[in-house]
């Protein structure tokens, strides 16, 4: 897989943040699938359930843009199955800002704890994560998993961990 982004997190007890580096130049969007322009997909699951074979209240997908699509920069956009749901994040709670480059963007994402169902860092110091950068021209960045052999945004069970850890 071509590596064309770089990704970079930290957390707080109110929110955690992400830093993405993208070193393609921005070409479009897709308004019907966002996996066929220009996105960032981020997958979180605040309790890091690895014997849970499918989304749990816990986990969280959000979809990224480089420019404004529908008024905002991201979303919350989680699909649940059954009862194992939570309120979705409004658009307006989530902090973007991007900057455009001739041949790069990058996009500065803050999540307040408000938008992350079961965000508790004293108890669990762990969350599950994983992504998809998503471009116009070529194929996607994942970590973790690829999408083009799994449906990642169905199997919190194969997402990476990401540990809190104090310094």
């Amino acid at each position: 897989e071509e590596i064309f982004a770089e990704v970079y997190t930290g957390w707080s007890m109110e929110k955690l943040f992400f830093f993405f580096d993208v070193n393609v130049p921005f070409q479009k969007i897709s308004e019907g699938d966002p996996q066929k322009g220009d996105s960032i997909e981020l997958f979180l699951d605040t309790r890091d359930l690895k014997s849970r074979a499918s989304l749990s209240r816990f986990c969280h997908h959000f979809l990224l843009f480089p420019v404004p699509f529908q008024n905002f920069y991201g979303r919350e956009v989680t699909r649940f199955r059954g009862e194992e749901t939570h309120r979705l994040c409004h658009p307006e709670d989530l902090q973007v800002t991007v900057e455009q480059k001739k041949k790069s963007y990058t996009l500065s994402l803050e999540i307040p704890a408000l938008c992350l169902h079961g965000y508790d860092p004293l108890t669990f110091s762990r969350l599950g994560f994983t992504y998809r950068i998503n471009r116009a021209e070529g194929p996607p960045q994942h970590f973790a998993i690829s999408s083009q052999e799994y449906a990642i945004e169905q199997h919190p069970a194969l997402w990476g961990t990401l540990k809190l850890v104090k310094e």
